[in-house]
């Protein structure tokens, strides 16, 4: 029986995760630089709202990785998981930083 590498679905999902909260977070600070404050608040709206999505979605994935590593595969497993991990403090980090924005530029 062939398992699955689930170190590279740890990584994947955490990059997938990472890149598109950059994308939101950035879209909004330079439409903000640039003076279209419309288009900020779209990316800043799309942001909130993709933090509990991203949210589910990464736990989903995080809990299939755990239970397949405490039955089948636990190094990669595990290892998988941990770099999954990384995406809490940012995401967090993110969240703060977008409302602070917000509230500092009063959109």
């Amino acid at each position: 029986m062939k398992t699955l590498n689930t170190l590279k679905i740890g990584k994947y999902t955490f990059a997938v995760s990472f890149l598109i909260g950059n994308v939101f977070l950035f879209g909004f600070l330079i439409c903000c630089a640039l003076g279209y404050r419309d288009i900020a608040e779209n990316f800043a709206l799309g942001g909130l709202l993709y933090i509990p999505i991203a949210a589910v979605i990464n736990i989903l994935i995080l809990i299939a990785l755990v239970i397949y590593g405490i039955f089948i595969n636990k190094k990669d497993s595990f290892g998988g998981a941990a770099i999954m991990l990384l995406n809490i403090p940012l995401a967090v980090g993110y969240f703060y930083l977008g409302l602070y924005l917000l509230d500092l530029l009063n959109i």
